[in-house]
């Protein structure tokens, strides 16, 4: 406790019994009650502390449609009960209710005990974040610049009303502005304050695609420009597209091994893509509903990268397949047989440009 620079009030009132019996206890650290509980008993109420308001968090959790999966571990994976060098007794750096910083991966390193530090240091990508256009990283668009967005800025790391722990309200200065937050089938927008409308779509085009922008068509890729013109309206391309005839590629359960013969149709979408060299698609890997959400996320992803590999070796370059795993979101069948599991095992492939 000597160490740190910040303590926590019942350590620096040296009231150990406040959360501790000193014989025994039925919890762990012998805690007086369950650790998340024995939290609650204290933050049940709005506590000013100097310049710093901490929220009542026991209502905020009773009222939140989404709390934070880092809570079911308990407070302690994000705070020191006795003491931290940060003024909200955080475990590693987080910049607190600061709005606006130079920031770096470090900065954030609470955040990044459990995210993934691609979404804040990855210009494009198709599996460290849903939030993008494409596979144009927002987050990095966000965070990553001289005048970074704090992640509390839009999100609630406790729990909100809203999908993603996105705020209700963003604190500009003393005004509260509603962020009006809208979740949509591929993506979502926000109408903040006297902002115009923004809006996002995973399966929409970058305004600025680096990728298309370093394809070289005259010395890397050979073809008819006759039959196969790069400027096509994507409209075209799309109900080209869609009118392949392809079924969904379906596995064996908790595996990433194919059904014989669900992948026939692959050949479809190989030779599209090598009728029009300039555009990309994304594969999308889907799990049933049986097991964590941690493993069907990570088992969804290997299944969509199963499929990348096969039309990589097909000829089609890497960087025209974008790959991300759903989990078990998104069934296509009701899972309540094996039957309609077997059918959300499966791999989609959309068309992005």
């Amino acid at each position: 406790m000597d160490k740190q620079k910040v303590l926590h009030k019942p350590a620096t009132d040296g009231n150990c019994l406040a959360c501790h019996n000193p014989h025994q206890s039925e919890h762990s650290k012998l805690l007086l009650t369950e650790e998340k509980a024995l939290c609650l008993n204290c933050h049940d109420k709005t506590i000013i502390f100097g310049d710093i308001k901490v929220k009542n968090i026991k209502k905020l959790l009773q009222t939140g449609n989404f709390i934070h999966r880092a809570i079911d571990s308990g407070c302690v994976i994000c705070h020191s009960p006795h003491g931290s060098n940060n003024i909200l007794h955080l475990v590693k750096n987080f910049p607190g209710h600061e709005a606006y910083l130079n920031a770096s991966i470090d900065s954030f390193a609470l955040c990044f005990s459990c995210h993934d530090s691609k979404l804040f240091a990855e210009v494009n990508t198709n599996s460290a974040t849903n939030f993008r256009i494409g596979n144009e990283n927002l987050h990095y668009l966000h965070v990553n610049r001289k005048k970074s967005r704090n992640c509390s800025v839009c999100h609630n790391v406790h729990g909100s009303p809203n999908n993603f722990h996105i705020n209700e309200k963003i604190q500009f200065g003393h005004w509260e502005m509603p962020i009006n937050y809208v979740k949509t089938e591929n993506g979502a927008s926000c109408f903040p304050g006297c902002h115009s409308e923004k809006k996002y779509d995973r399966f929409g085009v970058p305004k600025k695609d680096t990728i298309t922008e370093n394809l070289s068509y005259k010395n890397n890729i050979k073809f008819n420009y006759d039959i196969n013109p790069s400027w096509i309206n994507y409209k075209q391309r799309l109900d080209e597209f869609n009118s392949l005839e392809f079924t969904d590629i379906k596995f064996v359960f908790a595996s990433t091994e194919i059904i014989e013969n669900t992948d026939k149709n692959l050949i479809n979408v190989i030779n599209f893509m090598k009728k029009y060299p300039n555009c990309k698609v994304e594969i999308q890997g889907y799990t049933d509903n049986v097991g964590e959400n941690s493993i069907n996320s990570e088992l969804s992803q290997k299944r969509a990268e199963k499929i990348k590999q096969i039309i990589i070796s097909q000829g089609i370059n890497h960087y025209r397949l974008y790959t991300i795993g759903y989990g078990k979101s998104n069934p296509i069948a009701s899972n309540d047989d094996e039957n309609n599991r077997a059918k959300n095992r499966r791999v989609e492939i959309k068309l992005v440009n």
